[in-house]
């Protein structure tokens, strides 16, 4: 059984990964997604992906959330074959992140933040961080640009901020929707996005989830969240720092 997989894997493999990449991303953030190249090498355990672009629901325009000219992951095979998601190493370079503030008001941040941060009572606790692991996500930021159609016009108001985020890295990561509320975190505080009034997110509520999921790993958030023995209780706020 286990060759007839592997066989399997290597006539198919970037069908399947293709498959995989598009369930995974409508997974953490319910979004579609298009790319223009993906590879995936068994020998080198490496998973390339050109041109991503991953797209707002229809009540945010159908705008782009992110255009990621590439993304570079190096991957354990054997852990995939025993069903365990095990990056060794994610290098994610992001152009350009689309912030949208709906007719409503509402912004697709706070959709995310919805979606990746437990409900009143809940648990932040990755429900399986055996099988979900990136050793080290190294993550590259451009600039993000608001759309804002709330002030009644039939064009949005478009401004955009850099953030120049240049490979930051992060250890650890054990869910998936860490890398979301990461993301949220490092636009608002690394830009002057951070500045604009009525967003609606709760910068507090993302820091305490990625907090505890992080801390659920083997690493613990410190600074630039590499893995310590000596995390302490102003952790959180070093994330959006």
């Amino acid at each position: 059984m286990l060759a007839l997989i592997a066989l399997i894997v290597v006539l198919g493999r970037n069908a399947l990964a293709t498959l995989a990449v598009r369930a995974s991303v409508r997974s953490i953030a319910g979004m579609p997604v298009e790319f223009r190249s993906l590879d995936m090498g068994l020998v080198n355990q490496r998973l390339r992906i050109r041109g991503l672009r991953v797209f707002n629901p229809p009540e945010f325009h159908r705008e782009v959330l992110a255009e990621i000219p590439e993304v570079d992951v190096t991957y354990d095979f054997q852990a995939l074959l025993q069903g365990r998601f095990h990056v060794r190493r994610a290098v994610l370079r992001i152009d350009r992140i689309g912030v949208v503030r709906n007719e409503q008001g509402r912004t697709n941040l706070q959709y995310l933040q919805e979606r990746v941060t437990p409900p009143q009572g809940g648990s932040s606790l990755p429900r399986a961080a055996e099988w979900f692991l990136i050793d080290r996500m190294v993550l590259s930021i451009g600039t993000v640009t608001l759309h804002d159609y709330a002030g009644g016009g039939s064009a949005p108001t478009v401004t955009t901020y850099e953030i120049g985020i240049q490979e930051e890295p992060f250890d650890r990561v054990t869910d998936r929707k860490t890398i979301i509320g990461l993301l949220i975190l490092k636009v608002m505080s690394k830009s002057a996005l951070g500045q604009v009034p009525d967003m609606g997110i709760d910068l507090g509520e993302i820091e305490r989830s990625v907090y505890q999921t992080m801390q659920s790993g083997v690493g613990l958030l410190k600074g630039t969240l590499v893995g310590s023995q000596e995390a302490s209780a102003s952790s959180a706020e070093d994330v959006a720092r």
